[in-house]
């Protein structure tokens, strides 16, 4: 799992009570729709019992982003492929040449999505092929990989390019 950048809480005044306020980190805004922050009331209306409830408060916050990232379709995407060095091209160009991103970054666009999972698919293939050409077994030993890692990589795949057909309707999926 990459590691969050975690945003400042603040505090802020509404409904009557003081509410704690932090940003959601934008690695995560998928997890969250409609959300930009997450807010949790200090259940106060005096500001220097708010400050002191704020820490805690806060901390919570802060382990609620963690424990969404953890259930990530992205993140358990990349888990199970171990393709975090692994780089997808992406469709745009920087003067002549395209650009690559790896895969500890999510992609934030349709043509990235697209480009992942169409790496992903074929990184699929490419284990399929050698391993027949040179047998499961042997193949699996040298590469330190087993079969029911396989399965739940075609899994993951399957699950975040629903995720992210989801996120980006207009992705061709071809």
């Amino acid at each position: 799992m990459q590691k969050l950048m975690p945003n400042a809480p603040t505090l802020i005044f509404k409904k009557g009570k003081w509410y704690v306020q932090i940003t959601i980190p934008k690695e995560l805004r998928h997890l969250y729709p409609n959300q930009k922050q997450k807010q949790r009331s200090t259940g106060t209306t005096d500001k220097t019992i708010a400050n002191k409830k704020a820490h805690v408060i806060a901390s919570e916050i802060y382990a609620d982003f963690e424990s969404k990232a953890i259930q990530s379709p992205w993140d358990n995407f990349v888990k199970e492929l171990v393709l975090e060095d692994i780089e997808y091209w992406d469709m745009r160009y920087i003067g002549d040449q395209p650009f690559s991103i790896t895969y500890k970054k999510r992609p934030i666009d349709a043509d990235e999505a697209a480009a992942a999972l169409k790496t992903a698919h074929c990184r699929l293939m490419e284990w399929d092929l050698i391993s027949e050409r040179n047998g499961w077994l042997k193949y699996a030993i040298d590469n330190d990989l087993l079969w029911v890692d396989m399965q739940k990589a075609r899994q993951s795949l399957a699950d975040v390019a629903v995720q992210l057909k989801a996120d980006f309707p207009e992705m061709d999926m071809s």
